[in-house]
């Protein structure tokens, strides 16, 4: 995918009970603590929002950049590197979101990234 793009997508479980059900709501509340999570964790890159997904924070490495995100309950994680021809993190991304958003409906995920 592009010049080494990778992503992760993960719909999670309660870790004091792994063999638990879990609603919609609860996997929602999981990621938005995550998210949150993630915010300090990474704080020494300066993250800012992207506005990509329910949730979702962008930040800079000296060579790579990311993007953690949430999808109603599925945690999303992109990670590009800064230079050769790949799409922006925030690309792949808002591709991530379309595709997650069109199987939460339903539908067949058809979202793709654009090419420039």
């Amino acid at each position: 995918m592009g010049d080494g793009a990778h992503f992760s997508l993960e719909v999670l479980a309660d870790s004091d009970s792994p063999v638990a059900e879990l609603t919609g709501a609860d996997r929602v509340r999981l990621v938005t603590e995550n998210m949150t999570r993630a915010r300090d964790f990474w704080s020494c890159f300066p993250p800012k929002e992207s506005g990509i997904g329910d949730d979702s924070l962008s930040y800079d490495t000296d060579r790579f950049a990311n993007v953690p995100m949430g999808v109603g309950p599925v945690e999303v994680f992109v990670h590009t590197p800064r230079s050769g021809d790949s799409p922006s993190a925030e690309d792949w991304a808002r591709v991530r979101e379309r595709r997650i958003r069109s199987v939460l409906a339903g539908q067949t995920p058809t979202a793709r990234i654009t090419v420039k």
